[in-house]
């Protein structure tokens, strides 16, 4: 039998996977529900997408690895899918997407289903967005990891639905200012921030609100760098 293997990303989300029952969200090729039931730490696993032909495929993988009968299938968009399927989980996996899509999805009314449930996202872009959104819809972030894979940076949070605001920083969120990782990558944000603010300062038109918000992110990057300096 095939054995799937992940790479970077996608091992860092499996590592995280706590629950049995798995429902991966834009599951796009399947791999990360593959390993997991390959390496038995899940016992079921809802794969879904908007598209039919990524479904196919990943319909098509589980097959060729004898998973068939641990999986289901669902064309579906963002957390459309029956209430008992959603009530069943244990964990929801949406990754690869952007964070905008992502709050997205999870705004809808079907999160009531997701109460006390692991959520495990990783957004492609403008994580600050997804973490506003879990912020005003309700859900808690217990913790982020960051990484470096293709010469990308890849944040992973991880959330659950409490109904109540997280109050988290919207550009540091719980990243760890100790991890030599996170510090780079902040780093990064924080001279993005810094160029971006220059570079307005010849902008034409009114930039009042853009210049507000790169300011507080520039701030909050700084904020964040300081506490690794103040334990070191």
């Amino acid at each position: 039998m095939k054995t799937v293997t992940l790479g970077k990303r996608l091992s860092a989300i499996a590592a995280l996977v706590s629950g049995e029952r798995l429902i991966d969200v834009g599951s796009d090729h399947g791999k990360l529900p593959c390993f997991l039931l390959q390496t038995g730490k899940i016992q079921s696993a809802v794969l879904t997408d908007i598209n039919p032909l990524p479904l196919e495929k990943a319909k098509n993988k589980a097959a060729s690895l004898g998973l068939l009968q641990k999986t289901s299938f669902y064309l579906a968009n963002g957390l459309d899918l029956p209430e008992n399927v959603l009530s069943a989980c244990d964990t929801v996996v949406i990754a690869g997407m952007g964070g905008e899509l992502i709050a997205e999805i999870l705004s809808s009314e079907n999160r009531r289903f997701l109460a006390d449930k692991q959520l495990i996202l990783q957004p492609m872009s403008k994580p600050e967005d997804l973490r506003a959104a879990l912020d005003r819809l309700g859900y808690d972030i217990k913790g982020e990891t960051v990484l470096f894979e293709n010469g990308k940076y890849c944040v992973i949070v991880e959330a659950v639905f409490t109904d109540k605001p997280c109050q988290t920083d919207i550009y540091t969120g719980k990243l760890n200012p100790g991890d030599p990782a996170a510090r780079d990558y902040i780093t990064k944000r924080l001279h993005s921030a810094e160029k971006s603010l220059l570079n307005l300062k010849n902008a034409a038109g009114d930039v009042t609100s853009a210049v507000k918000q790169l300011k507080a992110a520039r701030d909050s990057y700084k904020a964040f760098l300081e506490v690794k300096d103040e334990n070191k």
